[in-house]
């Protein structure tokens, strides 16, 4: 037997849910305090810039794919404007920033490869396993603009544009809600809908970008306290040469 489908469930003999509905009431039910758990202070864009010489650098970029969490490193050449490693969205080379989210002030900064959005950010809470907010995006505005959103919401999923933005509040810890699974669920959707309009053919571009962060998965990782090499076990500059 492969699969099957439950009718009902009884408990001590009694009859306690039929085909897939709950046959009692919950009592004393409680909601978890919830207060904002992000704290990020002296915070602006310049803060998620990759910095070097010259007019351009060989730069380590982080590789994903779908379906997966592993990840490769890429050695991609990167234009530098006015101090400033730039992103290439038109070639899939997308900013990456992890932001210590607990008052530390860490920020660490890279280049990632596999998102497809153009024009666009993506940022969250849930970035195992520290859950520091982590944001991917084809600017610093952009990014700046998806971190605001989840500082003042207390944290979750969002996704923004240059003219709008879809977020996901998880009020809980940023990792949690207190709305019901199934409400929960079709909001995810619907944010997924609207990553994949922005250009993503990752099948779950929020969860990619979770593990993006874990730093005990091959090979290149990034924390708030900047690139990590699984492979080598150490970090490395964002900067290969110039």
């Amino acid at each position: 037997m492969k699969n099957f489908t439950i009718k009902k469930v009884f408990i001590n003999g009694k009859l306690v849910a039929k085909d897939g509905e709950k046959l009692f009431k919950i009592r004393g039910e409680r909601r978890t305090p919830t207060q904002n758990g992000i704290n990020i202070k002296d915070f602006e864009s310049s803060r998620l810039e990759v910095k070097a010489t010259g007019s351009s650098a060989m730069v380590r970029v982080i590789e994903v794919f779908d379906g997966q969490i592993i990840t490769s490193e890429l050695i991609h050449k990167l234009p530098i404007i006015d101090g400033i490693v730039q992103p290439l969205p038109e070639d899939d080379i997308l900013k990456v920033s992890v932001i210590n989210r607990y008052g530390h002030g860490n920020i660490g900064n890279g280049f990632v490869k596999g998102f497809g959005i153009f024009d666009g950010a993506l940022a969250s809470t849930v970035a195992h396993d520290s859950h520091n907010l982590i944001v991917v995006g084809s600017s610093a505005d952009h990014m700046m603009r998806a971190v605001n959103v989840l500082r003042s919401g207390g944290g979750g999923l969002v996704a923004v544009t240059s003219d709008e933005y879809m977020y996901l509040r998880l009020p809980v810890a940023g990792l949690m809600s207190h709305e019901s699974v199934n409400l929960l669920a079709c909001k995810a959707r619907q944010l997924n809908d609207f990553v994949w309009d922005m250009g993503s053919r990752l099948s779950n571009p929020f969860m990619t970008m979770s593990f993006l962060s874990l730093l005990v998965i091959p090979q290149l990782r990034i924390s708030d306290r900047g690139l990590f090499n699984v492979d080598e076990r150490r970090f490395v500059d964002p900067i290969s040469s110039s």
